[in-house]
């Protein structure tokens, strides 16, 4: 029989991993929705004035105002994600 002090210290949960995480990525997420939305909403506002055209089709705006914020939001965790391998030392 080993010792305390001879036995493997416990095992740890790698950080990350839960509810906990998965809440802050939807609260993450959430908030860059929001961003994402006002940011193709103000750059929609500004091409109205070349462009009038666009009010015609409430399809289009509705698909535009729909789809860019979620590509955005992939579009920054890809980035994220990027960035995160490029800054963490790998050990082989």
């Amino acid at each position: 029989m080993r010792s305390k002090s001879e036995q493997r210290p416990a095992k740890r949960r790698p950080i990350g991993l839960g509810c906990g995480y998965f809440l802050l990525v939807c609260f993450i997420a959430c908030i860059l929705l929001v961003l994402n939305s006002g940011l193709v909403w103000a750059v929609y506002q500004s091409q109205i004035p070349k462009n009038p055209e666009l009010l015609e089709n409430e399809k289009f705006l509705q698909g535009i105002m729909f789809s860019v914020p979620v590509l955005l939001i992939f579009v920054e965790y890809f980035v994220y994600d990027l960035i995160v391998d490029l800054l963490t030392v790998h050990r082989d």
